[in-house]
């Protein structure tokens, strides 16, 4: 297992944002080790080892499995503390992963036993035991579940061998191009900056993601298409004869690159006998599919976003309330006391400590509230405020520590404060009544004194 960080796991120059980041691209090693071919209990790797390691002349990998274009944009994911992006090349390349001669079952040996008759080649046998030595570039659902067929009037289909149930059929996917149909390394910087800006701004990925990779074609921007179409492969289905899917290709064009605009202008000119044609069907199908899934998973990742929000804030309360001390019942019923002899010169009654005492603990809590959610707010915006000024500058984002004092905040508005206000307005007249008295004592003191020259 990767070990946590450690002196001895330190290079020079490294400081404590660094040892986080170093922390955590060494997790990717554990979380990741079938790909660089490593064992996680008994060897310990670190990261930068991994990205480090050159591809000899002569090989397509380093020692670790990766390729040279895998090494670098690993390498510029670290070097941008990108640890959203390192995942998602790690994770598209393990999906490829070759399975191994330990994986092969007693039906792989059938079949390429069968394939080798039919005059397969050993490429084409392992590729489609998914055991090829080269990144499987393509797109497969590989869900193959059943779903329930829609008839052209769709609705649908009655099963006629089971009374009551409806006809079943098996499902692979929605698309029919690859990945590579939505945007790939022919298309120009400007079609993939503004292909990046639609995934953020439909909540596919967050901004930081392409740190490094703006603009560029990279493994981090197709692991992000085949998420997509993995997941609405996964989780949604639209029958062809559905009214869904007729809704679906009703809606305009998007086109995702200058490229399929010509391709698609320049096939002739647009009328019924085109649009109608197969081809034409097929790549308006598949763009509008592809848009429909990216709003469908944006939507899907703001409720879990939303969800995991609420927890965050909900740990961040909790965790203030360990630096929020609130006076207990016998301390609240001692100030209040203490304040009745010091400002009215006499003992509070049994009602008016409850009274006081009860207020004091509903100010505290009201303090709390509006505090935390001030805190809150003002930590959400001053991290997105501070990633923006540090992104643009090249800096290491400052701790929350470093962006605001907790104590200083916590004391903006002082319940005690407040309570004593609130007790002099209730008590005015018999305050200046106190005092009064205490002065005509003073005064009368002072008389006795001069009188008797003491």
């Amino acid at each position: 297992m990767t070990e946590p960080f450690d002196a001895a796991n330190v290079r020079p120059g490294d400081g404590t944002t660094a040892q986080n980041q170093i922390n955590d691209f060494n997790g990717l090693v554990d979380l990741f080790s079938a790909v660089f071919g490593v064992d996680p209990v008994t060897e310990s790797v670190d990261f930068r080892e991994i990205i480090d390691s050159p591809v000899e002349e002569g090989q397509t990998t380093n020692k670790y499995g990766l390729t040279e274009s895998e090494r670098q944009e690993l390498k510029t994911a670290f070097d941008n503390d990108n640890i959203q992006a390192a995942t998602a090349i790690l994770k598209l390349k393990s999906q490829s992963q070759p399975a191994g001669a330990g994986g092969i079952s007693k039906d792989d040996i059938t079949y390429i036993g069968q394939a080798l008759g039919q005059g397969f080649t050993a490429d084409a046998i392992l590729m489609n035991l998914n055991m090829g030595g080269q990144l499987d570039r393509g797109y497969e659902s590989k869900e193959g579940r059943q779903v329930t067929e829609i008839g052209p009037d769709g609705k649908p289909v009655p099963d006629p061998d089971n009374p009551g149930a409806y006809k079943q059929k098996p499902f692979s996917s929605h698309f029919t191009k690859q990945v590579q149909f939505f945007i790939n390394d022919l298309s120009s910087q400007e079609d993939i900056e503004l292909f990046q800006n639609y995934l953020v701004a439909n909540n596919i990925v967050s901004p930081e993601y392409w740190v490094g990779t703006e603009g560029e074609y990279s493994l981090a921007l197709e692991s992000a298409v085949t998420e997509v179409m993995g997941w609405f492969d996964a989780n949604r289905y639209i029958d062809p004869n559905s009214t869904e899917m007729a809704t679906i290709l009703n809606d305009e064009m998007k086109f995702f690159t200058s490229s399929q605009y010509y391709e698609w202008q320049s096939r002739g000119v647009p009328g019924v006998d085109f649009e109608e044609s197969p081809w034409a069907q097929e790549f308006e199908k598949n763009l509008k599919i592809f848009n429909h899934a990216v709003q469908e998973y944006g939507k899907y990742n703001t409720e879990v976003f939303d969800l995991a929000k609420a927890r965050s804030k909900e740990q961040f309360i909790e965790n203030l309330k360990k630096n929020y001390q609130v006076p207990s019942p016998m301390q609240r019923q001692e100030d209040v006391q203490d304040w009745f002899r010091w400002k009215l010169g006499r003992e509070a009654t049994p009602s008016e400590v409850k009274q006081w005492a009860n207020s004091i603990a509903q100010d505290y809590s009201d303090n709390f509230r509006e505090v935390s959610s001030n805190l809150w707010a003002m930590t959400e915006s001053a991290k997105s405020e501070q990633w923006q000024a540090d992104y643009m500058a090249g800096k290491p984002p400052p701790s929350f520590n470093q962006m605001t004092s907790l104590q200083d905040e916590l004391a903006v508005e002082d319940p005690m404060a407040v309570q004593y206000e609130d007790r002099e307005q209730a008590y005015s007249k018999e305050i200046a009544a106190h005092e009064a008295g205490k002065r005509k004592k003073e005064v009368q003191s002072m008389v006795l004194r001069m009188m008797f020259g003491r």
